[in-house]
């Protein structure tokens, strides 16, 4: 009895999926929306019309895994549904969920939208068309986390595929996401658009988007980003994405995007934007942008605007919030990494005090880091010895990247050419932790 019971409500599934299907391509999102609505409510899950009472589509509450059959209050009926559901082929089920997500977003019920896509995902974490109807909705609902979470997902896909044009046209999508997330961004995304733009057309452009997606997501390594190893299968260009997007006029704007995204419980985001500035720093030849960096960390922001009291970016960046700690402390690697003379321009004290206290993991990890190249200076070297015992995990990091600078690890003094001169020593290079 299971079986043909199941049989005849696949196949009312089906037709539902096939009809709205039809209706979708022929524009008539209405129609589309009840026969999906009623493939799903023949597998038991879907839109709730309330019990048996049919009420009009714009009425429906959209619940994954509660369906005409589970709200009737019959214990078999609902055992048969889940049944069902559990036989059916995921594919049918994804299918309907997204495409039915579709036919809201083109009737505007963005946040049902949201739901049903949300429901194929949770059915198939890697389907990309939920992704990025998903992400469609999410962003008309001012959820702009989510919408780039989810573009960032398929992008990831369609790199492991080389699906590079499909891959492009994401990549634009997630960079304007990027601007509706953090405004302060905006201008500078523009400014190395243009750039690409007037260096290489279109191609210059995309060379330019891939960069930013790559480094705001952690695509690849900082090392490959670095040093212009372009993505498989990306349209001959005779730019490097990653140096276009390395200037000073980068530091303020990235960093006040930053500050901001930790203090409107965005600490990922913050996180992300800490990341792409730290993978900027590795482009060689590039002393301005990490001058430019170290300057922007050190001048002072108001947080609040019925206040003149001002606090320097580090601090406001070094919070309780793990995320934004870690990615300020490996921005701060990454400029000692480049040039050891950087020491100077570090807050010491606040490091110091910091080591000093109980933190995550991940951040005390993140702090060894920073440490561990602060030892590279000789005076910051002798001003470390007190921590004696302590400072067992820095000296592990030290034995790890001993090779990277192919000499003594501390320098002479601070008049040896070492001291100043560029190493070439990206964040990405060597054994380095969440980079």
């Amino acid at each position: 009895l299971f079986e043909e019971g199941a049989k005849l409500r696949v196949q009312v599934a089906e037709l539902g999926k096939a009809q709205g299907n039809e209706h979708y391509r022929a524009g008539d999102a209405d129609k589309a929306t009840q026969c999906y609505e009623r493939g799903l409510r023949a597998l038991g899950c879907g839109p709730m019309p309330g019990g048996l009472v049919i009420k009009p589509p714009q009425e429906y509450d959209y619940r994954y895994d509660c369906g005409v059959a589970d709200a009737c209050g019959d214990d078999a009926t609902g055992a048969f549904a889940r049944a069902l559901r559990t036989e059916t082929m995921v594919s049918l089920l994804v299918a309907l969920h997204s495409n039915l997500a579709a036919a809201y977003l083109v009737q505007g019920r963005r946040a049902t939208a949201q739901e049903a896509a949300g429901a194929a995902i949770k059915l198939c974490p890697t389907d990309l068309k939920a992704r990025r109807r998903r992400a469609v909705a999410a962003s008309g609902l001012g959820d702009h986390i989510t919408a780039c979470d989810d573009l960032a997902m398929a992008l990831g896909a369609l790199m492991d595929k080389k699906d590079v044009p499909r891959a492009l046209e994401l990549a634009k999508e997630l960079i304007v996401e990027w601007c509706l997330r953090a405004p302060e961004m905006r201008d500078y995304i523009a400014q190395v658009g243009a750039a690409g733009d007037r260096l290489d057309g279109v191609n210059g452009r995309a060379a330019v988007t891939m960069a930013l997606c790559c480094a705001l997501h952690g695509f690849g390594s900082a090392s490959d980003w670095a040093r212009f190893k372009p993505m498989p299968g990306m349209p001959p260009t005779k730019i490097d994405g990653a140096r276009v997007c390395a200037r000073p006029s980068a530091a303020v704007p990235l960093l006040d995007a930053a500050v901001w995204r930790c203090h409107r419980q965005d600490p990922k985001g913050g996180r992300s934007l800490l990341r792409l500035c730290s993978w900027m720093v590795g482009v060689t030849r590039t002393e301005g942008v990490e001058k430019a960096f170290l300057d922007a960390l050190e001048e002072g922001v108001r947080l609040e605007e019925n206040t003149s009291k001002e606090m320097d970016r580090f601090r406001c960046l070094i919070g309780p919030q793990c995320p934004p700690a870690v990615g300020v402390l490996q921005l701060l690697e990454a400029l000692v990494r480049r040039r050891v003379c950087h020491v100077q321009r570090l807050d010491y004290s606040t490091l110091s005090t910091m080591w000093g206290f109980r933190h995550s993991q991940r951040v005390r990890r993140a702090i060894a880091g920073v440490l561990a190249w602060m030892h590279r200076c000789p005076e910051m070297k002798a001003r470390l010895a007190h921590f004696d015992e302590s400072l067992k995990p820095v000296n592990e990091r030290i034995k790890r990247c001993s090779w990277l600078v192919g000499g003594s690890w501390t320098c002479q003094d601070q008049e040896c050419q070492a001291y100043t001169k560029e190493t070439g020593i990206s964040i990405g290079d060597g054994p380095v932790e969440d980079a």
